[in-house]
């Protein structure tokens, strides 16, 4: 037997295992979650909403239908390995295409919420559960709000979601309404779209006051489902990222045959309908910028990766343990020759030079400082536990 074929069938064997362990970990999960032997927080503090066969109307029809669109995607993944192995184009267009297909699985999560789709739709509008939305619409100087913001985390009784982190939720909220306002046929299209489940939703708002700080205008109501479909968008990216992490990782095979399993991310269904979809992208971003420059030795990569890093921790503080994860790949991955030299000059100084110019950046444009909004958000958030939501 000769060298060719023996690797052939090594590559194969690698294949069926890393398929294999997919469909064990993704049976798992579901099955660990779904029946409570998972524990989804800490009862009498925070439970994860989650569905369970204890509930009333417990969604077997949408699990049984996801899994047998898995299995449609699976089968075509399958099919096309062959043509995908030789053409890169065709590799990135199925995981790209078999991804985005996870954005109807993802708005049927939603659907199967507690209330449907109304849930997550509220939880943009209400003050104690984030609050960025109602920040946003009051911001008449973005440079103002930017630098203010330090000062505005200080000497706080009640610590409100805006105050214990980072700016960047409420300035995207800021965007998506700049954006209604500079192009209004969005909002219209917006507003003559939405699910016949959002418009019962908004109407129910508006008519028993829910949200006072709001008018619930045509304005409001799309900067919201602009927001819910944003999440969606960004579900599918974050499952792009990680198949092409895959791709550079083991190979066009792999990452197609598992771009079914994207249906069935933990993380992403988690998260859905809140702000936290961004972590799952961003880190998945940043893990694939960490894989492409460690294997390409690519300088540029790595100050790309710093840049996205701090833009990452703008949203959360959490994201500083992103970056500490990169940086110990990196060293990991760099070559036992001259390991340190290389890591230094490959990864660690691009990286950190781009991170820094970002902060000096947004001092520079917005008076913005940093370092201080970070150390506030962290003392905010331990005040906030303490405090307000006790957690043990």
């Amino acid at each position: 037997m000769n060298d060719n074929v023996k690797n052939g069938m090594a590559d194969e064997s690698g294949h069926k295992a890393t398929l294999l362990l997919a469909i064990s970990g993704t049976a798992l999960f579901l099955g660990g979650a779904a029946t409570g032997l998972l524990p989804m927080g800490i009862p009498g503090q925070w439970v994860y909403p989650h569905v369970a066969p204890s509930m009333e109307s417990f969604p077997f029809l949408q699990i049984a239908g996801s899994f047998m669109v898995g299995a449609g995607l699976a089968g075509i993944a399958l099919a096309a390995r062959a043509k995908s192995a030789g053409s890169p184009r065709l590799t990135l267009a199925g995981i790209i295409l078999l991804a985005s297909a996870s954005i109807f699985f993802d708005w049927k999560v939603l659907e199967c919420g507690r209330i449907g789709v109304s849930e997550n739709i509220m939880a943009l509008y209400d003050r104690p559960t984030t609050g960025y939305l109602e920040a946003a619409k009051d911001i008449s100087s973005f440079r103002g709000y930017m630098s203010d913001f330090a000062s505005g985390q200080k000497n706080l009784g009640f610590i409100s979601h805006c105050a214990a982190n980072p700016p960047g939720r409420t300035s995207l909220c800021h965007a998506v309404y700049g954006l209604l306002d500079r192009f209004p046929p969005l909002q219209g299209f917006i507003l003559g779209t939405m699910p016949r489940d959002a418009a019962d939703a908004f109407a129910a708002f508006k008519a028993n006051d829910l949200f006072p700080f709001f008018r619930m205008d045509g304005r409001d109501q799309a900067a919201g489902m602009l927001l819910i479909y944003l999440f969606l968008v960004l579900l599918a990216a974050g499952k792009i990222f990680i198949g092409c992490s895959i791709w550079s990782l083991y190979g066009a095979d792999t990452a197609v045959s598992s771009a079914c399993f994207y249906l069935f991310a933990p993380a992403p269904i988690l998260f859905l309908g809140h702000y936290d979809c961004f972590f799952g992208a961003m880190s998945a971003f940043l893990m694939l910028l960490a894989i492409m420059a460690a294997k390409r030795n690519s300088i540029s990569i790595s100050a790309i990766a710093g840049v996205s890093a701090c833009i990452s921790t703008l949203f959360s503080v959490a994201f500083g343990v992103s970056c500490l994860w990169t940086m110990a790949y990196w060293l990991w991955a760099s070559p036992s020759e001259n390991r340190i030299r290389h890591f230094a000059m490959k990864h660690v100084i691009p990286f950190a030079a781009s991170y820094l110019a970002v902060i000096f950046l947004l001092q520079a444009l917005y008076g913005f400082g940093y370092v201080e909004v970070l150390l506030g958000c962290l003392g905010n958030n331990a005040q906030f536990y303490r405090d307000q939501a006790v957690r043990t």
